[in-house]
């Protein structure tokens, strides 16, 4: 994987964590990353398409730092750029939750 496709990986990671905890969401145990977005979606704060989206970055992540492919330079450019417009969209989330506090 690219170093700015892992970088944004873990940007968007971060992001959703911190998302994860303006909302009150305990993603803990198991795979906390989907623990957390299942949860977001139950309480719907999240649009529906943000945890699939974010999936299909987490397999395509882990696959890559399985082994299992390797990403050709226009797959890291466009991996890079849906993890940054996803953090983008968390972050408007977050900041939107906090505002309402």
């Amino acid at each position: 994987m690219s170093a700015s496709s892992l970088q944004s990986w873990e940007q968007l990671s971060a992001t959703l964590y911190d998302l994860f905890k303006a909302v009150g969401v305990l993603a803990y145990g198991g795979s906390p990353l989907t623990r957390g977005l299942r949860e977001l979606e139950e309480r719907e704060v999240a649009a529906r398409g943000l945890a699939p989206a974010v999936r299909e970055l987490q397999v395509l992540r882990n696959a890559v730092a399985h082994g299992q492919h390797n990403l050709t330079a226009s797959e890291a450019v466009a991996y890079a750029s849906a993890a940054q417009e996803l953090r983008q969209l968390a972050l408007s989330l977050k900041d939107a939750l906090t505002d309402l506090r």
